[in-house]
């Protein structure tokens, strides 16, 4: 399981290796401003301000800000029952297509 936001964000890149989804180019981008490089430079980079990427990046919990759960709250079995209805719907649409 995703313990931290590093090991998150290496899944997005090797899913999403050009473009990643807005709140994990959010949570890079708060990676990349720990470690020194210029916040004007960086909230640019994310097509965000500098106010809105400090915010970010002075949060206690990163992940909890930008996608409103921590890791550890997403991987309950409670979390994951809804989307996984959702899928399964979506898998039983696409097959009542096909048959018909």
């Amino acid at each position: 399981m995703l313990q931290t936001p590093d090991e998150l964000l290496a899944v997005v890149t090797q899913l999403y290796p050009e473009n990643p989804p807005r709140p994990f180019a959010l949570l890079n981008a708060m990676r990349r401003l720990k470690a020194g490089e210029d916040t004007l430079q960086v909230a640019h980079s994310v097509r965000s301000n500098r106010k809105h990427v400090e915010s970010l990046a002075a949060a206690a919990d990163p992940l909890a800000r930008v996608l409103g759960c921590d890791l550890a709250s997403a991987a309950t079995s409670e979390a994951m029952r809804r989307p996984r209805e959702m899928i399964g719907q979506l898998i039983l649409g696409t097959l009542a297509e096909r048959a018909f």
